[in-house]
């Protein structure tokens, strides 16, 4: 059992090992394995809806999956909506320099790009025209919630580099704290990145805006939770990935789950991130 991700070495070992022992390999979609891992965590054994956010995971269409709502029942799944594609330039030099995803969004959401961001690029202008160059014909898009944490962070003013994992999207969140908030009313990632420009150029702390943007992202993934479980006729939403650590997310998710009555099942034993990605391959094993 392993990932669908050509590069990881996991699957080359994976692989490897299928031949030696003349196994049959499976291969699982990553965020099928993090739905899938919520579920065993917590004892779900009936078709669900799963939100799994994260920073990268690869798709089916090959591109960089992370802000997904699924359908999961067994070894299938469907991907029942997803956060928008934005470009990724420079592919996962974009999840190391943040302010390449907040150029992406400036430019997908706005229409512009701000001159400053050039400050916060070891290239300096010269970087910013090579992202410039490849936003015009993107190589890489993704649907990540972990890069759109990333732009708005860099947008703020909160982070501008990743010294560790999830080191922006850590940082906008701590950047929350005893945030109220705005009244935002985007319907998806996109729409609500322009909402928080604005906000922010208006006046507003960032703080507010920070919390804003997280707990409307949540509300926004719930609510496309609540609609996929009304059409699919099931009662339960997992929410799973690197990102379901979020308590400000959580907390836009929660409300909405609520809101629609449905159970939300969260970690509480194995870990949302990638460390429990091994237990939803597993538990897919288990319905073959």
């Amino acid at each position: 059992m392993c990932d669908k991700n050509p590069a990881y070495n996991s699957v080359r070992l994976c692989r490897e090992w299928g031949e030696e022992f003349g196994a049959e390999v499976r291969q699982v979609q990553h965020h099928h394995a993090h739905a899938l891992a919520a579920a065993a965590d917590g004892g779900v054994d009936e078709p669900f809806v799963a939100v799994a956010i994260d920073g990268v995971g690869y798709g089916d269409d090959g591109a960089a999956w992370g802000g997904e709502v699924l359908y999961v029942e067994g070894t299938r799944y469907v991907r029942e909506k997803h956060l928008p594609y934005v470009p990724m330039p420079g592919g996962d030099l974009a999840a190391l320099r943040p302010a390449r995803m907040a150029a992406a969004y400036f430019h997908k959401a706005l229409g512009e790009i701000p001159r400053g961001l050039a400050l916060y690029l070891p290239g300096g202008e010269a970087e910013l025209a090579l992202v410039e160059r490849e936003l015009k014909s993107p190589r890489t898009l993704t649907s990540s919630a972990g890069r759109f944490l990333d732009a708005v962070a860099a947008a703020l003013g909160v982070a501008w580099e990743r010294t560790y994992e999830g080191e922006p999207a850590i940082k906008l969140e701590a950047a929350a704290r005893g945030g109220s908030g705005l009244q935002f009313h985007a319907e998806d990632q996109v729409e609500l990145f322009a909402e928080a420009v604005e906000a922010a150029r208006g006046g507003a702390s960032v703080r507010d805006v920070a919390y804003s943007v997280q707990l409307r992202l949540g509300q926004i993934l719930g609510a496309w939770a609540c609609d996929a479980a009304a059409r699919r006729g099931v009662g339960v939403v997992a929410v799973s990935g690197g990102a379901a650590v979020n308590d400000i997310i959580l907390r836009g998710i929660a409300e909405e789950v609520s809101r629609c009555g449905l159970r939300l099942v969260q970690h509480r034993r194995a870990p949302p991130g990638d460390g429990g990605i091994a237990l939803g391959q597993v538990y897919y094993a288990a319905y073959l």
